[in-house]
Parts: structure tokens; C-alpha cells; sequence
């Protein structure tokens, strides 16, 4: 789960982006990139930072080999009853 950071909190910043992730035939994220932004870099930034540091996934397979592939994600940061 992403980090929501300290300056989008304290400015009330919500916004969802969405990203492609390039994932390695072991699993293993090996390019973000962003399609849809939130309107704000930090909070980009901090999806794409939890997906490099923590997110592991299934790797495509492809006639029984596991193969390099492509999958959308997307995370809405939202602060509920934090305002």
C-alpha cells in the first residue's frame, strides 16, 4: 500500500493515478509508467515507489514459460475523514 506523503496530507491532495507495469518473467516489476496521472507528482510518486519496493506479481505465461508482461494498476488516494 502506498504511502500517503506528508505535504499531500497537510494540502488535502486526493487523486488517483493510474501506471503500466513492465513485470520480469520472475515476477519482479521492472518499468512504471504513468497513463494517468492524480495531478500531482508526489502522490505519483508514491505508488510508483511502493510498487518497485514491494509489489510482487505472477508472471505472464505463455505456452507453459513464464514471459515478460504488461499489467494496468491504479490507486486512488482519498482522505476519507481525514479532512
Amino acid at each position: 500500500v502506498p504511502t500517503y506523503p506528508k505535504l499531500a496530507l497537510n494540502n488535502e491532495w486526493e487523486g488517483t493515478v493510474k501506471v503500466n507495469v513492465t513485470v520480469s518473467s520472475t515476477g519482479k516489476p521492472i518499468q512504471v509508467t504513468v497513463i494517468s496521472s492524480s495531478g500531482y507528482e508526489t502522490l505519483d510518486n508514491s505508488f510508483i515507489r511502493a510498487i518497485q519496493n514491494s509489489y510482487q506479481f505472477k508472471p505472464k505465461r505463455v505456452m507453459g514459460n513464464n514471459v515478460v508482461g504488461v499489467i494496468t494498476l491504479s490507486y486512488s488516494f482519498t482522505l476519507g475523514g481525514q479532512k
